[in-house]
């Protein structure tokens, strides 16, 4: 809380999201506590957020004279939400923030439940195409800010440029074959 380190820190704390939003790959939080200010940031850049019963969602910084949060927050949920949140600091449990759409799935258990949910979520991921799941994450990253029919012309245009390369054809083959694709993973 120390004033004189303020800028720095923030400037560290923008570029770890950027970091993170923009990792070529998909990233997964796995949350199962709180996770508030600034830690409710870091789960809200990463691609898909699953939580244990025991995670909280939250923007406290009011209640200790400062602010922040709001326009990741308001990727996901509702502006009500968002101003809820940012002018109490009320936290939501884990099922308000399953219903507001911070958390895209719950698992229930404990925290090796949620590892393990989070491993197979992304050994599934990995299991696709490398050059196609790069080049979505690129796309929605592109098109999230667009009006829908621009964004649909951006995406259009990464589903020809996957159409060429190696990993599209094989899995057109792959289909047509009723096969498992074979991935250049190099």
């Amino acid at each position: 809380m120390n004033t004189s380190d303020n800028e720095r820190r923030q400037r560290e704390s923008r570029r770890l999201f950027s970091v993170i939003r923009h990792c070529p790959i998909p990233v997964i939080a796995a949350v199962n506590a709180p996770a508030l200010g600034a830690g409710l940031v870091l789960a809200e850049v990463c691609d898909i957020r699953i939580a244990g019963p025991r995670a909280t969602f939250g923007l406290p910084e009011i209640n200790v004279g400062k602010s922040g949060g709001g326009r990741y927050t308001s990727r996901l949920v509702s502006q009500g939400v968002v101003r809820l949140m940012y002018f109490t600091g009320r936290a939501l449990d884990v099922n308000e923030a399953r219903e507001a759409g911070i958390v895209d799935r719950i698992v229930p258990g404990d925290d090796d439940s949620l590892h393990l949910a989070a491993l197979e979520l992304a050994q599934e991921i990995s299991s696709k195409s490398p050059t196609a799941i790069r080049y979505a994450k690129e796309s929605l990253n592109l098109v999230e800010e667009l009006p829908i029919e621009k964004g649909y012309i951006v995406e259009q245009q990464y589903t020809m440029r996957l159409a060429s390369t190696a990993d599209g054809q094989e899995a057109a083959m792959a289909f047509l074959e009723k096969r498992e694709p074979r991935w250049n993973r190099a």
